[in-house]
């Protein structure tokens, strides 16, 4: 198993409900906590143990929280059981300061200061509002604040928090049991009010111990070895070695084998052994009823098949991995169908927690547990998916001279009744819908658009292909048009990056000027490559709340500059500010898209990729793994054997650039 620093698991999650009422004001070197941190940071990086224990602890936040001791003390500070949520994004937004500590062995303090700052200034916004006044009447000011948060995170690395069961004969964890001393406690009052006072008392170890305890108990095994080894790595667990004795041979006559009774559902079940890849347990058109009626194919889903189908999977998963039961009909060509699902089937679906997926020869459904949950399904009634294809007619006027329709596609979710039926427009969480566009043109330049009926126009929804398909993440049904753009612009018709920009202008990912003109040699700036950013990536607008002195709520690119600082895409300048009408450089704008980029790169990579530039030694140390992700992915090449990291970027590179990203 790859090594991953997740040492602040157990540390924040701890520090945010038993940091003290008073706290010393002295000084605490922070470069002492960087060194201690760099010092048990691993080789390689796995991100996917981490998410998974992540997600079983968020999945079971209510349980873990709910089981706590001192409800009225955590109600009365704050403290509810979406802090969980908020700690774990705080420890995920750690992830860019470790990977460079990973990339750049000989990162120093100096460089890395504005991360750390930053991060503890984070972990303190989640602490108890009383905690944070007593913090500040004995910090006198931003400095000792942080100077705090750093000395109790430094002194507790240096601290076991328990011992686990570690079964030699198949070189796993069985069992974790973490706790945290009465002495260790002691040891943090003296830290943190040099003896002169005790702010840490049983009540606050009863907290954490049960804490530690909770979170152990919903852990499926998998993870339990997962996090044993990884807190075993770190140092901050003891290892009691366990080789259990074997079993003893059976005595007398051998059984006689017998043969499993077959079951209803001949369900195919797929657990991947990495955690955070979801479950599926797929089934065929036996499971369902097909007929034809009025041009129409109608899927009714067997009850009983699909149950049994459900919590064969479901079983085979484990409790806290997503999965989907997957019915596979690629037998139905056309996109006239409906899917009929019964009352106690949903309900099934539900209590178990697992998604539905519908695959025909030219589309895939993917309905999750949660959008079903919104529903008020009552005994005896059904829910319809319904898709249809109506005729072009329907959107003429509505379509830009700029586009030809190619598809119109009407989708529904009924709930019926007897025959009384309820039309489902609106839901919390997206249902996903892949339509196949093979043949029906460049498809570099399709998208998809919603009519608004009322309106009487279209607007614009995904540009997004992968394979044959295009992809849709819905959170509401109505008619949706597939849409071929023909947009141009008069300065990119003999320009290089001509494919890219009329790709991305289809997409809604770029725009070009009222005079017709995209200026494709035009600088962007740091504010513009923000919207594109979040166009292309399709990203949920966050709206902003301050944080930049040198922005304000209402300019036109707050709220894209909040929301990839949120995602930790990007972040502004130790003096507060974003800079957002400053010209992004080649350099801020690969940092930028190398976050966004799922990939590994291995230390020993980094100068492999940069010296093939000859300008290599001048990309600033805060950048090297940007650029190597984006030279290795593609994403970005350099000219002349130069990637010129100080240049300025212009319209067409970065339409290029977000090109090539858009499509991996």
């Amino acid at each position: 198993m790859k090594k991953i620093l997740s040492v602040l698991l157990a540390l924040i999650i701890t520090m945010g409900a038993i940091l003290p009422m008073t706290v010393n004001a002295a000084e605490v070197d922070r470069q002492e906590l960087f060194e201690a941190v760099k010092a048990r940071i691993p080789k390689e990086l796995d991100v996917s143990t981490l998410k998974g224990i992540f997600n079983v602890l968020q999945d079971n936040k209510s349980k873990i929280f709910n089981a706590l001791p001192e409800q009225d003390y955590l109600k009365d500070n704050g403290i509810t059981e979406d802090y969980i949520d908020q700690i774990i994004d705080a420890i995920i937004d750690s992830t860019p300061l470790i990977l460079k500590l990973i990339m750049i062995p000989n990162l120093t303090y100096e460089e890395a200061k504005g991360d750390i700052e930053e991060l503890l200034n984070k972990f303190y916004g989640l602490l108890p509002l009383d905690i944070k006044k007593s913090i500040n009447n004995y910090a006198p000011n931003e400095q000792a604040k942080l100077d705090v948060m750093a000395r109790v995170i430094r002194v507790s690395l240096d601290e076991k928090i328990g011992k686990g069961d570690y079964n030699t004969s198949i070189g796993k964890w069985t069992s974790l049991d973490l706790k945290v001393t009465k002495s260790q406690i002691e040891k943090l009052n003296k830290e943190i009010s040099g003896g002169s006072d005790n702010p840490l008392d049983d009540r606050h170890l009863n907290i954490i111990n049960k804490l530690l305890e909770e979170a152990v108990k919903v852990l499926p095994s998998g993870l339990t070895d997962q996090a044993g080894s990884l807190l075993y790595d770190l140092k901050l667990i003891e290892r009691n070695p366990v080789t259990p004795p074997p079993s003893p041979a059976p005595s007398g006559p051998s059984p006689t084998p017998t043969t499993p009774s077959p079951t209803k559902a001949k369900v195919e079940i797929e657990v991947p052994d990495d955690l955070n890849l979801p479950a599926s347990g797929t089934v065929g058109k036996e499971a369902t009823e097909i007929t034809e009626k009025g041009g129409t194919t109608v899927i009714a889903v067997k009850e009983s098949e699909a149950i049994e189908a459900i919590e064969s999977l479901r079983s085979a998963a484990g409790k806290a991995r997503e999965a989907s039961v997957v019915f596979n009909l690629d037998t139905i060509k056309s996109l006239n169908y409906n899917i009929e699902l019964s009352d106690k089937l949903i309900e099934s679906l539900i209590k178990n927690k697992v998604n539905l997926e519908i695959k025909t020869g030219d589309s895939e459904i993917t309905i999750p547990a949660s959008v079903l949950d919104q529903i008020s399904i009552t005994s005896g009634s059904k829910l319809e998916f319904r898709i249809a294809e109506v005729s072009e007619d329907e959107v003429k006027e509505a379509a830009p001279e700029t586009g030809d329709v190619k598809k119109v596609i009407d989708i529904n979710l009924v709930l019926v009744k007897d025959k009384e039926e309820t039309i489902i427009t609106r839901f919390k969480t997206h249902i996903t819908v892949s339509l196949d566009v093979e043949g029906m043109g460049d498809k570099d330049k399709l998208a998809v658009y919603y009519l608004n009926e009322e309106k009487n126009s279209l607007e614009f929804v995904t540009g997004k292909i992968i394979g044959n398909k295009i992809q849709l993440k819905l959170n509401h049904f109505s008619k949706y048009v597939i849409l071929e753009s023909k947009l141009t612009f008069e300065d990119v018709k003999t320009h290089w990056s001509k494919q890219y920009v009329e790709s991305m202008a289809a997409k809604n990912v770029v725009n070009g000027y009222e005079d017709g003109t995209f200026r494709p040699d035009n600088e962007i700036t740091r504010a513009e490559f923000a919207k594109m950013i979040v166009s292309a990536l399709e990203l949920d607008l966050s709206n902003y709340n301050g944080g930049f002195s040198d922005i304000k709520a209402t300019d036109w690119y707050a709220d894209y500059v909040a929301t990839i600082v949120r995602l930790g895409l990007a972040r502004g300048y130790g003096d507060g500010t974003f800079k957002p009408n400053n010209k992004i450089t080649r350099a801020e704008m690969a940092v930028i898209l190398g976050n966004a980029l799922d990939i590994e790169i291995k230390s020993t990579e980094v100068n492999d990729l940069l010296n093939k530039f000859e300008d290599s030694e001048i990309i600033q140390e805060w950048a090297k793994l940007g650029v190597s992700k984006v030279i290795k992915a593609g994403i970005m090449v350099g000219s002349d054997d130069k990637f010129n990291p100080r240049g300025t970027a212009t319209r067409g590179e970065v339409a290029t650039a977000i090109y090539r990203l858009y499509n991996r």
